[in-house]
């Protein structure tokens, strides 16, 4: 179990006793995000707190960043459709809440969680973009990106950066598994197109689990 202190910028880790294809039903019933061109981009939105095991899913409720962090969508008021409920019940679903949780040793009872179920699209000579404002912050304490699955695609290289105008300091091709924990406040990250694998019927797909974690009763020193 790890505790999060000032000094904690990132790490890159394996999701652990999760079975990724629990949520490959719940990715098939996303719908398209009207807030970018095309249709390459499906996503659904939640709000939790509590403990993993007896989670409290909070009222639906649009989610709203800063211009200052997000500078094509900040400060509109988007609106997503919630999480399915069979997922938020699903007990892999309750395992990976409790796998964050404990990495960032937070309250859960004072802490607000951001889910976005996000997955994105390319096909033949049509990239996916699964970060279209660029290098950025999300605007909160602390972030888990959790990769899910990629399939028949190529790319999606993620970058974190101390400085949004500087080089990369880590860089990475997440694999479905995998996690990077990430501290809001003090990175910025981007994760480039992806492109189809093969030819060019192919239409390829990567999943991803975005939380972002909100300290109201920081354990953050």
């Amino acid at each position: 179990m790890s505790f999060v202190t000032s000094e904690f910028t990132f790490s890159h880790e394996r999701l652990k006793n999760i079975d990724l294809n629990a949520f490959s039903d719940s990715f098939k019933v996303l719908v398209p995000d009207q807030y970018v061109e095309g249709n390459y981009r499906l996503r659904r939105y939640s709000q939790f707190t509590g403990q993993a095991d007896s989670l409290k899913k909070l009222p639906h409720s649009r989610f709203v960043q800063s211009k200052s962090v997000n500078y094509l969508s900040g400060d509109i008021q988007r609106e997503y459709p919630d999480l399915e409920s069979d997922l938020v019940e699903a007990t892999q679903f309750k395992a990976l809440i409790k796998e964050v949780s404990d990495y960032f040793c937070f309250n859960p009872d004072k802490t607000v969680l951001g889910v976005h179920q996000i997955r994105i699209l390319c096909s033949g000579s049509d990239e996916g973009v699964p970060v279209p404002e660029g290098i950025h912050q999300d605007g909160f304490d602390l972030i888990a990106i959790c990769c899910i699955a990629r399939h028949d695609i190529e790319g999606a290289e993620t970058q974190l950066f101390q400085d949004p105008d500087g080089e990369p300091i880590y860089k990475c091709i997440m694999q479905p598994g995998d996690v990077i924990y990430c501290n809001d406040r003090k990175l910025y990250h981007y994760t480039a197109p992806i492109h189809a694998s093969s030819s060019a019927n192919v239409n390829g797909y990567r999943d991803v689990f975005v939380i972002t974690v909100s300290l109201s009763d920081a354990r953050v020193k």
